[in-house]
């Protein structure tokens, strides 16, 4: 049985009286999960004392958190350690399930589920999504997207082997890895694959990039704008895609990325009705003989996703290389305010009620719901 068959289970309340269940934060299934999912580092010295190398177990990983979230409990912290071992135990299909299992358990128990707040506080909620986003914009450089007679190659391998091509000196002097993969081989890889499983892997991948989507929407809905950041997983999914993309001929027409990164919550809306303003707009406000635009300088994004994605590959360089700065925090609250329709973005901006509708008075907007 796969996970999706389980998906009823996942999502279903424990019981009527308490859909939740329990918190089982401080039983002996957590420290289960946690020895299942503790590996060694075979990369340290030993010295006299040898013994097996432990790996960790991710298939009981996810056994015993899916147990447990059917049975016991609906827990963010069981529902993050299930997601990252599935991934991790089954790769780019467990990604696009997670991601729509976290979506799907955060809308329909978001009031219940544990851990429950601290009054207004949503600290340890957001906290264990942020873990997992850092965990599966890791894992995504890992997975594989290609593979040759010998080995699988990933976003990682390739930028490593670049790297090494870029820099020979860095190897002269410490030695190149045993595994190190020869980046012309890599090449060669790539040219070599089938371009039906090459379009299939981007299919794939705009399917999980609009699961990552819907996710970082449900998050904004929920927390508001000190919500947990996906920006990192989405660069990473997009850096995997551009990869492919390059390895295609041009004639192959790409997926839909452009509507699969569309968050859920915009897609299948009825057409907003026009405001005021609209009927003083030229029905053609661009001249047919207006002068064409300036080519883009080399290296600029070419289109509006690529430069968010390259917006959120900044916040993750400074999250990773000066976690003590908050640039990391304003860039990735830019790259969530990006893909906010104007009206949610000022829900989200501006909490002053009065305020609120002062501005939408001011712009000429309808009158919004409140939260």
């Amino acid at each position: 049985m796969d996970e999706a068959e389980f998906r009823a289970g996942l999502l279903a309340p424990i019981s009527a009286a308490n859909p939740a269940g329990e918190d089982l934060c401080y039983t002996p299934l957590f420290d289960d999960i946690r020895n299942a999912r503790h590996a060694d580092d075979d990369a340290l010295g030993q010295g006299e004392w040898t013994h097996a190398v432990k790996a960790a177990d991710w298939p009981r990983v996810v056994e015993l958190c899916r147990t447990a979230l059917c049975a016991r409990s609906k827990d963010l912290q069981l529902a993050v350690w299930y997601v990252d071992a599935l991934v991790r135990h089954q790769h780019w299909p467990a990604l696009e399930f997670g991601l729509g299992f976290l979506s799907d358990l955060l809308d329909g128990f978001w009031a219940v589920v544990h851990p429950l707040p601290d009054g207004s506080d949503w600290g340890e909620r957001t906290a264990r999504l942020e873990w997992l986003g850092r965990q599966l914009a890791d894992q995504v450089a890992a997975l594989p997207l290609i593979a040759d007679e010998v080995r699988s190659y990933s976003l990682h391998d390739y930028r490593t082997a670049i790297e090494r091509e870029n820099r020979p000196d860095a190897d002269s002097a410490a030695g190149a890895p045993a595994a190190a993969i020869d980046a012309e081989r890599l090449r060669r890889a790539f040219r070599a694959a089938d371009t039906a499983q090459l379009m299939q892997r981007r299919i794939q991948l705009a399917a999980t990039l609009a699961a990552a989507s819907r996710l970082q929407d449900c998050c904004d809905q929920h927390f508001g704008m000190d919500g947990p950041s996906f920006a990192a997983l989405q660069a990473e999914i997009g850096a995997c895609d551009a990869l492919l993309s390059r390895h295609l001929p041009p004639t192959i027409t790409p997926p839909q990325s452009s509507q699969a990164s569309t968050p859920a919550r915009l897609q299948g809306e009825p057409d907003r009705p026009p405001s005021s303003r609209a009927d003083d707009l030229p029905s053609q406000p661009y001249s047919s003989d207006a002068p064409p635009l300036a080519p883009l300088p080399a290296g600029a994004p070419p289109d509006r996703d690529a430069a968010i994605r390259q917006l959120a590959e900044i916040g993750r360089f400074f999250r990773i290389h000066e976690p003590h700065s908050p640039v990391a925090l304003l860039i990735e609250r830019a790259v969530r305010w990006a893909g906010m329709p104007f009206e949610d973005w000022l829900q989200a901006v501006v909490k002053d009620a009065a305020t609120l509708d002062h501005l939408r008075e001011l712009l000429d907007l309808p009158p919004g719901a409140r939260n």
